[in-house]
């Protein structure tokens, strides 16, 4: 009985051990997937860097206040008419998210 106590808590640490770097491993993918994602939809406009674009009036995204689902938000919501940004009908709310805690990671 011993031995199979010992053996089932050694399968409970190796499971343990899986899981954790599976999850370090799809944060990192999100990460990743926020700064593509970012690339392709947002770069044209807003820097990587976060520095704001004086002549063309976009904000700097680094000094924002905003907290990360109010950004998701705004890239997904059509409810302001005098915005210069486009909305991003193509863009999932996950994908969205995943774009805004990129940007707020920085």
């Amino acid at each position: 009985m011993n031995k199979h106590l010992l053996l089932s808590g050694f399968i409970l640490v190796l499971l343990l051990l899986i899981t954790q770097h599976t999850v370090e491993e799809l944060e990192q993918d999100d990460t990743f997937k926020g700064q593509i994602l970012f690339k392709q939809h947002c770069s044209g406009c807003h820097n990587l860097d976060h520095q704001s674009d004086f002549l063309k009036n976009y904000p700097a995204l680094k000094e924002s206040a905003l907290e990360a689902w109010q950004i998701a938000h705004k890239i997904k919501s059509e409810d302001d008419k005098t915005r210069k940004m486009p909305t991003f009908n193509q863009l999932s709310e996950s994908d969205a998210q995943i774009i805004a805690d990129f940007i707020k990671s920085r």
